[in-house]
Formats: structure tokens, C-alpha cells, sequence
């Protein structure tokens, strides 16, 4: 593989960054429409500052996961992609209105954005294991219990069951989101490096 130098790390991160909130925006849309019957209490208010700014958080998550591969750790993609998404994240929630323009409203983004980064990692990693452990039982799994989903709406509403069309549509979200990243990284892989297969990132 060629130098990390050769592929245009910070200006992959800044442009996905500037557009993060943009995204999450379009993808609520969707949800807002298919619940915008459903009983309250079970879903959160998709419209609110809260559940917007929790939802950017969830689109910033899957970008971290990729960046934070030991395949980019190894090619020393990690530290460039994620400072300069996160400095960029944080410029885009600033202009949306999500955080505030403090310093402490800076750091206790930071802290809360790593927060979640870790509580989601430890949900996907653990479904994916019971995906290869336990492939029939993870597939009743019906309400999203555990998932990725289910701990995005946790963060909104504490109290009550939420609507479980709603996790598993986030978790849908979530893995199209992430096979999007990875096949963006593939394709940039085979125009910035040494010709060769595909590789995964999670290997």
C-alpha cells in the first residue's frame, strides 16, 4: 500500500463532516414521515433539536468506526481522518444550532461525541458477535434489543418502550451508511494505492 500521504485524507473527512448534519436531516425526513401517525411516547419528537443533534452523533459514528479499523490504523489513516472529521463535525453542528460556540460547549461535545462513540462500539461489536455465535436466535431478536438503534433512542427517551419499526429502521440506516463508507474507501483504495484486490477493513 502506498503512503497514506497519497490519498487526500483530511479533505475525504472535512467533506463528509461538512455534509453530516445534511445527511441526518434527509434520513430524519424519511422517519418523520413514516411516523408522523404513530402514538407519542414510542417515538421520539423526530423534529426536535435533541433527537437531531443525537441522530448527527449516530451518522458520525459509523465514519469513526471505519476510520478506526486496524487496516487504517496500519496504514496510518486513523489520526488524520478522524481529527480532521471531528474538528469539521463540530463546525457543522455549530452553524446548525445543535452546540453552542464556547469553549466548554466545544469540550462537552467532545466528551459526549466519545461517549457515544464507545457505547455504540461496544453494541455493534457485540451484535456482530452474536450474528456469527448465534445466528438464529440474533435474527428474534425483533425489538433491536442491545443494537445500535436502540441505544440512539435511549439517549431521547429514557422512559417506555420505543417503537421497535423504529430501531430496526435505524439499524438499517446504520449498516447502508456503513457499507456506503466502505465501498467509497474501496474505490479510493484501488485510485490512491497499489493495484491489488479489495481488501476488507475489518481484517
Amino acid at each position: 500500500m502506498r503512503s497514506a500521504r497519497k490519498m487526500p485524507l483530511e479533505e475525504i473527512a472535512v467533506t463528509h463532516a461538512q455534509n453530516v448534519v445534511a445527511v441526518a436531516d434527509r434520513m430524519n425526513g424519511i422517519l418523520r414521515k413514516e411516523f408522523e401517525e404513530t402514538e407519542s411516547g414510542t417515538v421520539p419528537d423526530l423534529g426536535g433539536t435533541k433527537w437531531r443533534y443525537e441522530f448527527c452523533i449516530f451518522e458520525m459514528f459509523w465514519f469513526w468506526w471505519v476510520a478506526i479499523s486496524p487496516k487504517f490504523s496500519e496504514a496510518g489513516w486513523t489520526k488524520p481522518l478522524v481529527d480532521a472529521y471531528q474538528r469539521a463535525c463540530y463546525e457543522a453542528f455549530r452553524r446548525a444550532g445543535l452546540i453552542g460556540e464556547t469553549k466548554e460547549a466545544l469540550r462537552e461535545w467532545e466528551d459526549d461525541v466519545e461517549a457515544k462513540f464507545l457505547a455504540y462500539k461496544e453494541a455493534y461489536e457485540c451484535e456482530l458477535a452474536e450474528k456469527i455465535k448465534e445466528p438464529q436466535l440474533h435474527g428474534l431478536n425483533v425489538s433491536g434489543r442491545g443494537s445500535v438503534g436502540r441505544l440512539l433512542v435511549h439517549h431521547v427517551i429514557r422512559d417506555g418502550t420505543p417503537h421497535w419499526r423504529l430501531i430496526l429502521l435505524l439499524n438499517e440506516l446504520g449498516r447502508n451508511h456503513l457499507h456506503g463508507l466502505v465501498e467509497m474507501f474501496n474505490t479510493l483504495e484501488t485510485d490512491y494505492c497499489s493495484p491489488k484486490s479489495r481488501w476488507k477493513f475489518w481484517k
